[in-house]
Order: structure tokens, then C-alpha cells, then sequence
């Protein structure tokens, strides 16, 4: 219901701005680390091999994680990604609404002002409801009246109006409030997307050098095969051996051939997963992705310092899009409960009217006004309380969610932790095994240059250390893997 007020009064309530209050709920930042533990493995599940060694046993993460992972090449891909994503697109066209949205908002915070103006040809009817006025008249006199109402006349308007509504219960500063938490979840959520992307992109990127190196090491272990194939062959035309151990060795070289279109087809998949996320069609990267490089066997990779987990989940843009929501439904219950309370309103207007142009804007064509109105509600079944009551359980929703992403954020950081640890120590054992291997053929290269042997134990050592080699590099991508991982669960950014 609205009330109009006196002119008087609309000064008394433009004082009122002074007094005027915030209700709802203000919005505390929530804390992030919890019950912190003093040290890293406090804050691990499993065995405490598995947690990340303490900073004096290893090193912080670098100042630039992508570059030392991929050097220039990887970086030169993850920025394109960036550039070209339709994820990372349709989220930054979310973050530019939620900016307009926020700017909407914000403009209600001060008066409106609009013009009007106009200037219309019209006929009156000389028979609609108000001519019946005419009819307290004498005859003669009405007529008159009603010839004059019917002559066309040309009408001018124009003119200023202003409104302002006194924020009284802040329910235009909690709208601000939510729509800027809005603005912060969206530039948050873009962040954490722009993150993930460029972790994907590494991850097929160490995928295609892998699948390159596993191919390598495969047609190493096919020349040595096809050499001691050879070399049993011979043997068994000069009678020196039965047909079995050829038989044998045809079996051994037909498997390694047979494991080749598998690393293809992996090698192939990695190239167009790194197409798909920087939104290119299949080959168009050939020049960067054609030519073999992204070797990832050039040096072990680092034992890493990582600090507090609540001190890196801080650093993950979700938490930081979680908290923004829970202040966003922090101040839609300040909106909800300012509507619990009349709105006031101050308005006024300037113009001039005239029929025909000879008077427009002349004193006598001139009017204004100004004054106050109020919007009380009275009665409306219950529907604003249950507003405010679904507005705090959506609050009562964001913190849950909150809490929720912070454990997850730690749950992800941990496990990342625990496969990277896992495989380091994998292969360490697989170095020393590849190490074992390398004396291993050293000796029989020995024998077999002094006379000691024939080709065979040589040709079987150095298949052996061949395979060493091959799950000594499978080991040493899935650590590749397992620190992209981390990286992921620690939002690294690129940049």
C-alpha cells in the first residue's frame, strides 16, 4: 500500500538517511584452516611415507611450476588454451554479467532522473464519459462547450522527474553487497577454470612425451629383438640349436610389435586432447606437437615442500568462489528482511504544458511537484517471512558447501601429495634396478669381447635393460603426471 506524504514531511524523512541502518546478518570471512596442524604429515591420511617430506629434506615448488615442467613450449600451448578455450570463454562472459549485474545494482543506490517530453496533434471526443459535465449547462451553452472540446488542438509537454529511494533498512546496500560477492565468485570461478585448463593441457602435453619415449625405447627393444632373432636363426641352419629357442624369440619380437599401435593410438590421443583444449581442429597444431620434443627423462623430479595444507588450500581460487557465495547468500538475507519494512520514496517534477506552442514555456505553462511517498506492507499471507526463511537456509546451504570445498580442497591436496611421493620412491627402485641392468650388460659386453661367450647372453642383458629403461620412463611420466597432479590440487597459476 502506498501512502502519499506531505512536502513537509519528505524533509523529515531525508534526515532519516542519517539514522538509517543495515539489517540482516553481516558476513564474517570464514576460517579456512580449521584446527591447522603444526606440520604437513599431521594432516595426512595413510602411511606418513607417503607425505610430503619436511622443507629441510626438500625443495619449495619453483617460482614458475609450468616452465621448469615444460619448458616455453608447454607455457606457448597452456596460453593459447587460455585464449581459445570455449570453457574459459563462457566463463569470462559469466564474470562480464556478473560485473554488469553488480554496476545494475549499484546504480539504485543513487536518484533517477529522467526528461519527457512530447508534442501530439489530438481531437477530444465530444461524447466520451466527461462530457456529461456539460450537461449542468444550458442547452445553448453546452454546445458551445462541446464545439470547442471537438476542435483539434496541438498539446507540448516536456519536463524533469527525480526519485529516490531512502535506504533505510539497507536493502539497496545488501543488494550492492550480494551483487558484488557475485562479481568475486564469478572472477574466482574463472581463475580456478583458467588453472585447471592449463594442468590439463600439461597433462596431455607429458601424455604425447611419454607415448613418444615409450615408442623410442620399443623400437630399441625391436632392433635388439630382431638382432637375437637373427642370431638364433643362424645358429639352428648350422645345427648349433634346435627350432625352439628361435620359435621363442619369434614370439618375443611379434609382442613387441604388437604393443606399437597402442603407443601410436595414445600418442595420437594426447595430440588431440591438447587440439580440443585450446579449441583447435584436429592437426592444426601440427607444427608445434608434430615434431618430437617434450622430453620429460632429462632430470628427476623434485621432492617438494609444500607447507600447512590449510596454507595452500588458501591459495585455491574454489575456496575463494565458495566464501564469495556464502557472502552473496550472507546479504540476500539483509535483503530479504529489509522487505519486512516500508520503503520510502522521494520524488519531484518540473516541466511545462501548453496547447500550441505560443505559451510552452512561459510562466503560465509551468507545474512542478515534489513530496513522499511510503510503501507499508500490511498483509501478504506470510510471503515475506517464508522469503527470509528460504533466504537464511540458503545461507545455512553456502556454508555447508563451504565447509565442504575446504576439506575437499585439503582430501585433493593430500592425495595428489601421496601419489607423487608413492611414484617417487617407485622409481628410485627403478633406477637402481635400471643401474643393475647397465652393469649387468657391461659384463656380458665383457665376456663376450674377451671370448668368454657368444652374442646370446649379451643380446638377452641388453633386452633386459631395455625393459629396466622402459618402466624406469613409464615410471618417470607417471611421476611427470602425479606432479601436474599437485599442481592442479595447488591451482597453480601460469601466469
Amino acid at each position: 500500500m502506498k501512502l502519499p506524504i506531505p512536502a513537509t514531511v519528505a524533509l523529515a524523512a531525508a534526515a532519516l538517511c542519517a539514522a538509517c541502518t543495515t539489517v540482516g546478518p553481516d558476513y564474517v570471512t570464514p576460517p579456512v584452516a580449521g584446527d591447522a596442524p603444526a606440520t604437513y604429515a599431521e594432516r595426512h591420511a595413510g602411511s606418513p611415507l607417503l607425505a610430503a617430506p619436511s622443507s629441510a629434506d626438500a625443495a619449495a615448488l619453483p617460482a614458475d611450476p609450468w616452465g621448469a615442467l615444460g619448458g616455453d613450449a608447454l607455457k606457448a600451448l597452456q596460453q593459447r588454451a587460455r585464449e581459445r578455450n570455449a570453457d574459459i570463454a563462457g566463463a569470462a562472459l559469466h564474470l562480464a554479467q556478473a560485473r554488469t549485474q553488480r554496476d545494475y545494482v549499484a546504480s539504485q543506490a543513487g536518484p533517477t532522473l529522467a526528461f519527457s517530453g512530447s508534442a501530439a496533434r489530438q481531437r477530444q471526443s465530444q461524447t466520451d464519459a466527461s462530457t456529461r459535465l456539460f450537461q449542468i449547462f444550458p442547452p445553448a451553452t453546452q454546445q458551445e462547450a462541446l464545439d470547442i472540446i471537438g476542435t483539434p488542438y496541438t498539446l507540448y509537454q516536456a519536463g524533469f522527474d527525480a526519485s529516490w529511494e531512502l535506504d533505510l533498512w539497507g536493502r539497496v546496500r545488501r543488494s550492492v553487497e550480494a551483487a558484488e560477492a557475485d562479481d568475486a565468485a564469478a572472477a574466482a570461478l574463472l581463475a580456478d577454470l583458467r588453472s585447471s585448463i592449463d594442468a590439463e593441457v600439461a597433462r596431455a602435453w607429458l601424455d604425447l612425451a611419454a607415448a613418444r619415449q615409450q615408442i623410442d625405447v620399443l623400437q630399441r627393444q625391436q632392433a635388439s629383438a630382431a638382432e637375437l632373432l637373427a642370431l638364433l636363426q643362424a645358429r639352428q641352419r648350422h645345427g648349433l640349436a634346435d627350432a625352439s629357442a628361435a620359435l621363442r624369440q619369434r614370439g618375443v619380437a611379434d609382442d613387441l610389435a604388437a604393443r606399437l599401435p597402442p603407443l601410436l593410438e595414445a600418442e595420437a590421443g594426447a595430440w588431440r586432447r591438447i587440439e580440443l583444449l585450446c579449441g583447435d581442429m584436429p592437426g592444426s597444431l601440427a607444427a608445434q606437437l608434430g615434431a618430437p620434443g617434450g622430453s620429460t627423462a632429462a632430470a628427476p623430479w623434485p621432492a617438494l615442500a609444500l607447507g600447512l595444507p590449510s596454507t595452500l588450500a588458501a591459495r585455491r581460487p574454489d575456496i575463494a568462489a565458495a566464501a564469495a557465495q556464502l557472502h552473496a547468500a550472507t546479504a540476500s538475507v539483509g535483503i530479504a528482511v529489509a522487505d519486512l519494512y516500508p520503503r520510502v520514496m522521494l520524488g519531484a517534477g518540473y516541466g511545462s504544458v501548453s496547447v500550441g506552442s505560443s505559451n510552452f514555456a512561459t510562466g503560465a505553462s509551468q507545474q512542478w511537484w515534489f513530496g513522499a511517498a511510503v510503501d507499508l506492507p500490511l498483509f501478504d499471507g506470510g510471503r515475506r517471512r517464508a522469503a527470509v526463511t528460504q533466504r537464511e537456509l540458503q545461507m545455512q546451504q553456502a556454508a555447508v558447501a563451504f565447509r565442504q570445498t575446504v576439506v575437499g580442497a585439503w582430501h585433493d591436496v593430500d592425495a595428489a601429495v601421496a601419489r607423487y611421493e608413492a611414484e617417487r620412491r617407485r622409481n628410485d627402485e627403478l633406477q637402481r634396478k635400471l643401474a643393475a641392468s647397465d652393469e649387468a650388460v657391461t659384463l656380458a659386453r665383457v665376456r663376450y669381447e674377451r671370448g668368454l661367450s657368444d652374442e646370446t647372453p649379451l643380446l638377452e642383458t641388453e633386452r633386459t635393460r631395455l625393459e629396466a629403461e622402459r618402466e624406469a620412463i613409464a615410471s618417470h611420466a607417471q611421476q611427470g603426471l602425479a606432479l601436474v597432479a599437485v599442481y592442479k590440487a595447488l591451482r597453480v597459476d601460469g601466469g
